[in-house]
């Protein structure tokens, strides 16, 4: 039996030339959920095309796109709602879902994926609030530059291989005022620069900097991606060299396709 995953959301880019929709607006986006095994390969486990609010009220932009009549319109961190619950439907299992400032932005997805008892790595931005486990209420800056000022309280580890090999940063976490809530904050060694991921892990699944940093460091080209992470190691702090990726087409538009059946496909 497969452990759980964790899932990345992001958000797609904004392209220079026709939509999925023969749109020639470059602001249709797509938002993506991927299974990931690092080191050993990933698979499309579901999508959305994102259509803009203002692209979907405006009645001749919604017929030159071709939009299907009655069509509403919802964020990204709705959509990512709708994706997990799919998933999670199907039986897919997940270590952490990650994803950019977006989604860990969306309360709604927060306490959705909290009341599935699913763990998650998501990035927030700078003025993002959180209590720590003083009682103090600080954004996301503030904690940093005041809990962090200590060498110390920071580790340089890898975020995984990039084009130019490891991608060497220097990561601390804080615990809140929750047990089950932690913030990680990642450091630019060069610039200095801050990234801020808040973190849930349910009672009873390991805890550990290294399982976060896994999670937050795993890249794929896809907007949102699920992180395989193994446990079945030396200790709590390990994590398996690979990660297994699954993800499932379902367009609005068409019929949901699968693309993957079992997380067996990818070996």
């Amino acid at each position: 039996m497969h452990r759980k995953v964790p899932a990345w959301f992001g958000g797609g880019e904004r392209g220079k030339g026709p939509s999925t929709w023969e749109d020639t607006s470059p602001r249709s986006l797509s938002c993506h959920l991927a299974y990931v095994r690092e080191k050993t390969g990933h698979a499309l486990v579901a999508a959305r095309q994102w259509i803009p609010a203002e692209h979907i009220s405006d009645p001749v932009r919604s017929r030159v796109m071709g939009l299907p009549p009655g069509l509403v319109f919802r964020t990204k961190g709705q959509m990512a709602i709708d994706l997990c619950a799919e998933a999670f439907a199907d039986g897919l299992r997940l270590d952490y879902v990650c994803g950019d400032e977006v989604y860990g932005s969306c309360t709604g997805l927060r306490s959705f994926l909290e009341g599935a008892c699913q763990g998650y790595v998501l990035r927030v931005p700078s003025s993002f609030p959180v209590t720590l486990a003083t009682g103090v209420k600080l954004t996301c800056k503030e904690a940093a530059s005041q809990q962090l000022r200590s060498k110390r309280r920071w580790e340089i580890r890898s975020a995984g291989t990039g084009a130019k090999g490891e991608r060497w940063y220097a990561w601390a976490w804080l615990a809140t005022i929750s047990p089950r809530h932690h913030l990680l904050i990642r450091r630019h060694l060069a610039t200095g620069e801050l990234a801020f991921c808040y973190c849930h892990v349910p009672e009873g699944q390991p805890l550990s900097l290294t399982l976060l940093i896994r999670a937050a460091g795993l890249r794929w080209p896809c907007v949102m991606r699920s992180v395989k992470l193994s446990h079945h190691t030396r200790d709590s702090l390990s994590v398996s060299p690979e990660l297994r990726v699954i993800r499932r087409l379902s367009w609005e538009k068409t019929s949901s396709t699968r693309s993957c059946e079992t997380p067996d496909v990818i070996t």
